[in-house]
C-alpha cells in the first residue's frame, strides 16, 4: 500500500492531505482549495495513489473545487477504472460542493456519499 507523508494544515489558497487506510481500501482526505494553484504540488502523489484497488477521496474539509481540481479527479477515477474493477469513491457531505458535481453533468460519473459506508454501500450495489 502507498502512504504519503502528511502536510501540515493549510494556509488559504492551499490545501492539505492525508492518506489513510480504513479496511479494504485507502482513504486520502484533502482539505482546503483544491484548484489549478495546489494541483501541481498534489498531482505526482494522487497519481500513484491512482493504482490502489480501492481508493476514496475524502472532500470533506475541501472549502473550493475549481475546473482542475475536478479534472484531477476524473484522471484519477479513469486510472482506477484501468486498474481493475470501479473502486473509485469521493466522500462529500458538503451540499456546497456536491453541486458543483450536479451542474458539471459529473455527478454520474463518480460514487459519492457523504461518508465511507455510505459509498461501500453504494459500491455493493453497483455489484
Amino acid at each position: 500500500m502507498t502512504t504519503l507523508p502528511l502536510r501540515p494544515a493549510p494556509a488559504s489558497g492551499d490545501v492539505g492531505l492525508s492518506v489513510r487506510p480504513e479496511g479494504d481500501l485507502l482513504v486520502v482526505a484533502l482539505s482546503g482549495t483544491f484548484d489549478i494553484y495546489s494541483l501541481p504540488s498534489l498531482r505526482p502523489g494522487l497519481e500513484r495513489l491512482a493504482d490502489e484497488s480501492a481508493l476514496v477521496i475524502d472532500l470533506t474539509e475541501v472549502t473550493l473545487i475549481d475546473s482542475a481540481g475536478l479534472g484531477a479527479l476524473m484522471r484519477l477515477r479513469n486510472r482506477s477504472r484501468r486498474e481493475g474493477p470501479d473502486r473509485f469513491g469521493l466522500v462529500c457531505p458538503r451540499r456546497r460542493l456536491r453541486r458543483v458535481f450536479d451542474i458539471t453533468g459529473l455527478r454520474a460519473e463518480f460514487v459519492i456519499g457523504p461518508d465511507i459506508d455510505t459509498v461501500r454501500a453504494l459500491w455493493e450495489a453497483r455489484g
